[in-house]
């Protein structure tokens, strides 16, 4: 196959084809290009950020804490909601295509006939550009799991895992332990580690004996609470105490999050001394859209979340439905085939007016015909939308100033349903 011209567009298509499956969990690829790279030690230390949810979340409030420290930070997430170039930043910066673009041909110069699914070859690009820049750390959101995900395949300075329920249980496993283990395969000996999820499985525990951690977790290091004035206090079993707001973005979940990530920056504080000044107005100043991000468009109150596994689904039902109001609530919906559709919507089934149900333009999307078979059979109002703008149109005709419109389930829908609002990164 030639090579694509020098379009990002084209770029980001032929990286999909090198590898014959989407997801293919190993490190024996990344290791072999890493190599080829001169890339195994390289430039910048890396923080690895896992669990279910609140990864991007946790990403974003340990970039900004990291920049108001002094740092050069970089970040990388995934996926992306408008731009690919949302997954890459090099301090406050996104990179251009032209860094891109060189960065893909000079990956593809070496790779050979070594498979990479596009996830491995973009997390190669990743640490390329980071090694080339002058930043000192990295914070990597894993995109799958852990113990087999690319972003491991460089040993990391400091761990965070968030918290994990069932999901994605075709590669990590049915149960809570089994997942835990892949969650925890980020784990290195004797590097500082926290867990924020509100339910340790042993076999995290377990491994973070193994390995001698600096393990820090949830209802044993350290706990959070609201208190009278609406503010959360952090507290650590050594006494050490901070109240904090919750950030402009995201529900009561998120409160968990940066306690998360305070335990943290206090771990790491013999290489980047702990300044809770600097931590709370990194909190402040963080911002990650399609976190239940509430606007006004046409004079109708829009919630936009990726809630899209039961655990998300939970807390997006929490935050909006604490919110009395005199109308009807709809939601526009769309869901990848591979998330279980039942636990995602069981509580919004009874207290939704009208679904709008969308197929997304992803081979993993849920078929249209899949959804309103599920919708149909719970005796709920529906209608199919074959565009974007449909979906729009509909929720905006059959909705007035007293009502409320979600839109969930999917990356690949918040992103482009909000981009056609006018939403941008800025």
């Amino acid at each position: 196959m030639s090579l694509p011209e020098d379009r990002i567009d084209h770029w980001l298509s032929y990286i999909e084809t090198l590898a014959p499956v989407e997801i293919d969990l190993g490190l024996k690829n990344m290791r072999l290009m890493l190599e080829r790279m001169s890339l195994q030690k390289p430039s910048f230390k890396t923080i690895l950020v896992a669990g279910t949810n609140g990864k991007g979340s946790c990403v974003e409030f340990l970039r900004n804490y990291f920049k108001e420290q002094g740092c050069m930070v970089g970040a990388y997430t995934s996926p992306h909601l408008f731009h690919f170039h949302e997954r890459i930043r090099i301090k406050d910066n996104l990179v251009s295509d032209e860094e891109l673009i060189d960065t893909f041909k000079s990956i593809e110069a070496l790779r050979g006939n070594v498979p990479l699914t596009f996830f491995e070859f973009t997390t190669l690009s990743c640490f390329k550009l980071f090694h080339e820049s002058d930043i000192e750390y990295a914070i990597l959101e894993v995109g799958l799991g852990g113990r087999l995900d690319a972003t491991n395949a460089i040993d990391p300075f400091a761990c965070l895992i968030t918290g994990i329920s069932i999901d994605h249980t075709q590669w990590l496993g049915k149960d809570l332990e089994s997942i835990g283990r892949e969650k925890a395969g980020i784990f290195r000996d004797h590097v500082p580690a926290v867990f924020g999820g509100t339910h340790l499985p042993n076999s995290i525990m377990e491994l973070a004996k193994k390995y001698s951690l600096d393990f820090n977790s949830y209802g044993n290091e350290f706990s959070v609470s609201k208190q009278l004035d609406g503010k959360y206090q952090y507290k650590h079993i050594d006494g050490y105490k901070l109240s904090f707001k919750l950030p402009n973005f995201g529900g009561k979940e998120q409160a968990l999050n940066v306690a998360s990530c305070l335990s943290l920056a206090r771990l790491i504080s013999d290489e980047i001394p702990f300044n809770e000044l600097n931590f709370i107005k990194a909190i402040d100043n963080s911002n990650v859209l399609g976190r239940l991000t509430k606007d006004k468009h046409h004079n109708r109150s829009w919630y936009f979340d990726v809630a899209h596994n039961e655990e998300s689904a939970i807390n997006l039902f929490k935050n909006v439905f604490n919110e009395n109001i005199q109308g009807k609530t709809i939601a526009i919906f769309s869901l990848m085939s591979d998330k279980n559709i039942e636990r995602v919507t069981e509580l919004f089934l009874s207290q939704i007016d009208h679904w709008i149900l969308y197929e997304v333009k992803n081979e993993r999307s849920m078929k249209k015909d899949d959804l309103k078979n599920f919708f149909s059979l719970n005796k709920t109002s529906l209608y199919i939308a074959n565009t974007l703008q449909e979906c729009i149109e509909h929720a905006i005709k059959n909705t007035t100033a007293d009502d409320r419109i979600i839109v969930f389930g999917s990356f690949y829908l918040i992103g482009p349903l909000m981009k056609q609002l006018g939403y941008n990164l800025n």
